[in-house]
């Protein structure tokens, strides 16, 4: 059976340089777009056709509002299977393997970080919807919405545990007996003639 993958991004580790986004741009042969203003240093606001890895930069305030610390997060649309973001990172804030793998080395970086003194530091990795194929590591696990907000705690709708738990099965099964139905009904009537019907219809 085949591991699950995740893509790990340290944010501690990311420096805002943008070569993830560069090498992202001439691995997938993107043409250059023109930056748009954000308000800050990151250069698109959102991903675009032209662009599949961004930079996002964000400010931490304190309580009167000031400016406490820049936060820089490399993200990404994750469709590649051999990303040229990788290499590129001259800090090795990213990435990529298996959830297992991943995971190991998210727990260590968490436990350098904490020693460091950063004291809430985590790994982002939501139980509430069975964890997901793309992780960060936070400097400040306990407020998730700092990082390009990121939910705090998401879980997944009712509508869909209630799909995925009861009704999708049941509705695989009508559709095998819809056509199994059809099997029988062809096996004991035979094919539609439409021209043998076409001539009873002329000879009455």
């Amino acid at each position: 059976m085949a591991r699950p993958l995740a893509m790990f991004t340290d944010t501690s580790l990311c420096i805002g340089c943008r070569a993830c986004q560069v090498a992202c741009k001439q691995w997938n042969e993107l043409p250059m777009e023109a930056p748009e203003w954000t308000g800050s240093y990151q250069n698109q606001s959102h991903f675009t056709d032209k662009t599949y890895r961004l930079v996002r930069f964000f400010e931490e305030t304190d309580a009167k509002g000031q400016m406490k610390q820049w936060h820089m997060m490399s993200d990404v649309c994750k469709h590649c299977a051999d990303a040229g973001c990788l290499n590129a990172c001259p800090t090795g804030a990213i990435s990529f393997g298996s959830k297992e793998d991943m995971t190991d080395l998210a727990e260590e970086r968490v436990v350098d970080l904490v020693e460091r003194g950063y004291k809430t530091a985590g790994l982002y990795d939501p139980q509430g919807v069975g964890g997901t194929h793309v992780m960060y590591v936070l400097k400040h696990a306990d407020q998730p919405m700092l990082y390009a907000g990121l939910p705090a705690d998401p879980s997944v709708a009712f509508s869909v545990e209630l799909w995925k738990g009861g009704l999708k099965p049941l509705a695989l099964l009508g559709m095998g007996a819809a056509m199994l139905g059809g099997l029988l009904h062809y096996l004991k009537v035979g094919p539609n003639d439409a021209d043998a019907e076409e001539k009873e219809k002329e000879a009455s």
